[in-house]
């Protein structure tokens, strides 16, 4: 194949490679908004529900400890093709006969 074609680079002005947290969540959190927190290599272990709605995430921390993080309006659920119905599953949302399989209640 001859010639020359376009292509895209991902990388930001200073050299570095460029990805969604560095283009997206890495200039929110450095405006210092009060309702922004960033928890790095925080592990989600579930969705927290109310009923049916979605109020939270369960995070499991580097140290070992567990904590809850309760949204104030949404909950986005973003962990790709394989983790986010994995996660969903976990919380108890999900095929029926596949939950009960594992002693999962079905919401």
């Amino acid at each position: 194949m001859e010639g020359a074609a376009p292509t895209q680079f991902s990388v930001l002005a200073s050299g570095g490679r460029a990805n969604a947290f560095t283009s997206f969540v890495d200039p929110l959190v450095r405006q210092g908004l009060p309702n922004l927190t960033v928890a790095s290599e925080a592990f989600v272990t579930k969705v927290v529900l109310e009923g049916t709605k979605a109020r939270g995430v369960q995070l499991e921390l580097p140290e070992g400890d567990t904590i809850t993080v309760r949204a104030g309006k949404e909950v986005i659920l973003s962990a790709g093709a394989i983790a986010t119905p994995q996660l969903l599953m976990l919380s108890s949302i999900g095929p029926r006969d596949q939950l009960e399989k594992f002693g999962i209640p079905v919401v």
